[in-house]
């Protein structure tokens, strides 16, 4: 603990707290919290509690503008959003500035207790880099506010920021004033530790290859969430066309929470809205190629997979050779839930694999009608999104360097597959796939519009009732044509509109 912790006779329980206390409003556990989830059969309501202790539907809507804008909008903002986010980051960093010597050996261990403790994207330190060391001063004199010493230290030095990248390894500012090297482990390491050492392989707007030594490459998004939009497909298409000849392996992930939530759905709708269905074909056209080519790229290719991998990028993520997952993944193919199905390829995976998949296949519809998301890096191999050979990272921040070790493991002896073809009893699997979808429209649990979309899958599965030897092509196609079938229907635009604007799914 700190010698003198300024902090400590200011930081009273708040009145709220003590309305909360006493109704019992205790989190979770309780009936609620500062956020509660009021169920009822068809949706879920989010509320907000108020200076009373009563609750109020949450502003939806300001959070979702919140979560759009930039972290520097947020702080440019001279509204009431600039000033709550300038004033709450002050005073934690300001408070850290002030106690950080006395409670740990370096700024860098508090950025990593923060991130790993808290799930913080950025610890203190990182946040005041971020900022920038001069504007967070000069706002703090506009505020009337006492520079924190150590702040008024690194200005008088001319030192513009915690950690800086001058040449091979990343430097941090210590305690004593001066700059000292991160030591870098093949255990553990952020991709940012690579970035600042050097310039890209290969670059874009959506996402960029970087060299991360002994022949592997990291192919890392830049859109939100990592979301599969057009610059990213043409990212991959780069990358599979144009590789490196020194590339032994591939990994695709980043530094960021999420591995990637999906296709852009913005895209879809308004695309839908023009009725330009000949370029939403083109772009899953090109979606399906680029996953294909890695998949058969001539080096390993392996996800580092933590957070959300939703839709386009669960389908990204089984179309990589091999993945290391961490523990908590929440990988599935929801697309249900805005009214379409899986067309990247993901539907196709599972129908080349439908004999020799570990779980009874009917259970495998089962996840995709009802549109299930993996709470395990484990369950997600059962609902066949990782394969069963796939590692598994407890630790988060040690996904990315196991990815690397397990890419170049691989590489030894790695040979690239090829598309393929398969021959099955098409009008058998969709009639059984056909039937267990109707029961469960009969029990009340899926709506009309759930039915027609799983009807969709099953035709895809099925290869639409073919008897005959089926190609990766014809799989491609077909998920193509039933994507488009849906997405011109009013209901799937309604999903779609509604889960932008609420991230709730909506059963119409």
């Amino acid at each position: 603990m700190a010698k003198y912790d300024y902090a400590q006779p200011v930081l009273g329980m708040p009145d709220l707290m003590e309305i909360m206390l006493r109704k019992g409003a205790i989190g979770r556990k309780g009936p609620g919290g500062f956020y509660r989830i009021i169920r009822t059969e068809d949706k879920k309501q989010s509320e907000t509690v108020t200076e009373t202790g009563d609750y109020r539907p949450t502003d939806m809507e300001s959070l979702a503008l919140a979560k759009s804008l930039s972290f520097n909008r947020l702080l440019d903002d001279a509204g009431e959003r600039g000033q709550f986010v300038w004033d709450f980051l002050s005073g934690i960093i300001v408070y850290t500035l002030e106690i950080a010597d006395q409670i740990a050996n370096s700024p860098g261990d508090i950025d990593t207790a923060m991130r790993l403790g808290y799930n913080w994207r950025w610890g203190p330190f990182e946040l005041l880099d971020k900022i920038g060391v001069a504007r967070f001063a000069a706002h703090l004199e506009q505020q009337e506010k006492p520079i924190p010493k150590r702040l008024r230290q690194m200005l008088e030095a001319g030192q513009e920021c915690c950690y800086r990248q001058v040449s091979e390894p990343r430097e941090m500012l210590g305690f004593d004033g001066e700059y000292h090297a991160i030591a870098r482990s093949k255990h553990q390491f952020q991709l940012a530790d690579y970035k600042g050492a050097g310039t890209p392989v290969l670059k874009t707007e959506s996402g960029a290859l970087w060299d991360l030594g002994d022949g592997v490459g990291c192919l890392e998004f830049a859109t939100k969430l990592n979301v599969l939009d057009p610059g990213v497909v043409e990212l991959i298409h780069q990358l599979v066309d144009r590789a490196p000849t020194h590339l032994r392996a591939l990994v695709i992930g980043g530094d960021g929470a999420h591995f990637s939530a999906g296709a852009d759905l913005t895209f879809f709708l308004d695309r839908a809205h023009a009725k330009l269905w000949s370029e939403v074909d083109d772009f899953l056209a090109q979606l399906q190629q680029a996953l294909a080519g890695l998949r058969d790229a001539p080096f390993p290719v392996v996800a580092a997979a933590r957070g959300l991998a939703l839709g386009g990028g669960c389908e990204l993520l089984m179309h990589c050779n091999s993945a290391v997952a961490h523990a908590e993944l929440n990988a599935g193919l929801v697309e249900i839930g805005v009214g379409l199905i899986p067309a990247g390829g993901g539907l196709k995976t599972l129908c080349m694999n439908w004999d020799s998949l570990d779980q009874d296949p009917l259970t495998i519809f089962e996840n995709l009608i009802f549109g299930q998301v993996s709470g395990s890096a484990q369950q997600a191999k059962k609902f066949a999104y990782l394969k069963p050979a796939n590692p598994i990272q407890m630790h988060p921040q040690r996904v990315l360097a196991s990815a690397k070790q397990h890419a170049l493991t691989l590489a030894n002896d790695f040979k690239p597959t090829s598309s393929r073809s398969t021959t099955f009893d098409g009008v058998a699997r969709f009639n059984q796939l056909s039937q267990h979808a109707d029961d469960f429209y009969q029990q009340g649990k899926l709506t009309e519009v759930d039915v027609a979309i799983a009807q969709s899958m099953a035709r895809v599965l099925s290869a639409d009732h073919s008897q005959t030897e089926v190609s990766e092509a014809e799989l491609d196609r077909l998920e193509r044509y039933y994507f488009l079938e849906h997405l011109k229907q009013p209901t799937t635009q309604q999903r779609i509109e509604h889960m932008l604007k609420t991230g709730q799914r909506l059963r119409n």
